[in-house]
């Protein structure tokens, strides 16, 4: 499957796993700080971004 061929977030498992390599290096958001990121070679990976807290307590920077 492309990419631009993902019509619904968050990604399903089956879409993450038939993404297609690409001539470049991708990345490719889900949704809440979850991303897979494909490799020309046509490895995959899935991370997660640590997403700040707000309000963010400045009481603790004195």
């Amino acid at each position: 499957m492309k990419r631009t061929e993902i019509k619904r977030r968050p990604l399903a498992d089956t879409t993450r796993a038939g993404l297609e390599p690409e001539s470049a290096t991708y990345r490719e958001q889900d949704g809440n700080g979850l991303y897979s990121r494909g490799k020309a070679n046509g490895q995959k990976k899935t991370g997660f971004e640590k997403m700040a807290t707000y309000p963010f307590d400045q009481s603790a920077l004195k």
